[in-house]
């Protein structure tokens, strides 16, 4: 019985040495008897698969580590990516809001001359195709908010507000010239065309615009409004 005892107590004690061993020991271990030249191929083979296949696992492991990590990255991207994007709409849709609000001020006659001018110099700031847009079509209708542009062509140019606020955002600005054609879909004054012959122009040089003049009237033929504002803005454009 006493024997027994001590067999049992052995046997525990080198379960738990074996429990309690990591596998850092384990794999110095299997390494250390796979280098021992005191052992001879047959004795070393057993640790060598032993530490083969346990640096094997270790590899798996950090490659796992290492996609689950790169996963979490990913999904964090993604999220951000989400965010962003929702953020994006909120924003464009708080700025419709705003340019809203600032193209009502802007029209409201009984508002001081002040007031609308400053509504305008927003709208000019936003920057988008339809506060653009809008400048454009207003060429003609919001006037004399503000005094006539220091060293301009003429003092015609100054009682245009909005055209006033268009020119520093036309140089170089491609992308002027479609929503130009949009607002030239309606019927325009004389006064009107000519500050649009103007920045036509000026977006490049003359000769760009009287070529993008004559694609877009190779392009509409059904259009007699906005034929008739091209062909005129043509005149106006060879004439200066």
């Amino acid at each position: 019985m006493k024997i027994n005892k001590i067999i049992v107590g052995t046997l525990f004690v080198f379960c738990c040495f074996n429990v309690g061993l990591t596998q850092d020991d384990s794999l110095k271990y299997w390494k250390k008897q796979v280098f021992d030249t005191s052992l001879t191929m047959e004795q070393r083979r057993p640790f060598a698969l032993k530490w083969r296949n346990a640096v094997k696992q270790q590899g798996q492991k950090e490659a796992q580590r290492i996609q689950k990590e790169q996963n979490k990255i990913i999904e964090s991207q993604r999220r951000a990516l989400d965010s962003l994007s929702f953020l994006s709409a909120y924003f464009k849709k708080m700025n419709d809001s705003i340019l809203m609000s600032l193209k009502a001020m802007a029209l409201d006659t009984a508002i001081q001359k002040e007031i609308r001018y400053c509504s305008l110099e927003k709208i000019a700031s936003i920057n988008t195709p339809e506060a653009f847009s809008f400048l454009l079509d207003n060429l003609n209708t919001i006037t004399w908010l503000n005094e006539p542009i220091s060293g301009a062509e003429d003092e015609f140019h100054g009682g245009f507000s909005c055209f006033k606020l268009i020119l520093p955002n036309i140089q170089h600005n491609w992308k002027l010239y479609p929503l130009i054609n949009l607002t030239l879909h309606l019927v325009k004054n004389e006064e009107e065309l000519d500050a649009i012959a103007f920045i036509y122009k000026n977006i490049t040089n003359k000769n760009i615009a009287l070529q993008a003049i004559e694609f877009y009237l190779d392009q509409e033929q059904e259009n007699q409004i906005l034929i008739n504002n091209l062909t005129k803005i043509k005149e106006l454009i060879n004439q200066n």
